[in-house]
Formats: structure tokens, sequence, C-alpha cells
């Protein structure tokens, strides 16, 4: 009775022991795949900042609206100083 008992136990053991070492394992690439991911997302974030700068430019934004919006700068008399 003992030596069954004591069998069932160590049969439990090594399930649990490959478990948790397949759980170990399956965690670890998962790690790696996220950073992996976050890699790539820094990657893009970065290229989508810079993209951004040029966007905002003063000298992009002047040129459109000049070229295509036919907008022009104001005469003096047209500008209007606020206090």
């Amino acid at each position: 009775m003992t030596t069954s008992l004591g069998v069932a136990v160590l049969v439990c053991s090594l399930i649990f022991l490959v478990w948790s070492r397949f759980q170990v394992t399956s965690v670890g690439y998962q790690i790696s795949r996220a950073k992996d991911e976050q890699k790539q997302l820094l990657k893009i974030n970065k290229g989508l900042k810079i993209e951004g700068a040029s966007l905002k430019s003063l000298s992009r934004i002047e040129k459109i609206a000049k070229g295509r919006l036919g907008l022009n700068n104001p005469e003096p008399q047209q500008m209007v100083h606020l206090q």
C-alpha cells in the first residue's frame, strides 16, 4: 500500500516537473516574441515621429498654403495687433 502511494506521488511529481518545464519554455518563447514585436514597434514609432516632424515643418505648411490653397502673407494694414 505504501509502495503504491509512493509510486503515485513520484509519478505525480514527475508529471508536475515536466509540465512546469514546458510552461517555462512556453513563456520564454512568448517573451522572446514580445521583445521582437516591441523592437519592431519602436522602429515604426521612430519612423512615424520623423514623418510627423517633417509634416509639421513650417516651410512645408507655407508651401502648401501658397501653392495649393492660394494664400499669401497678409499686408500690414490687414493685421490686427492684440494687447
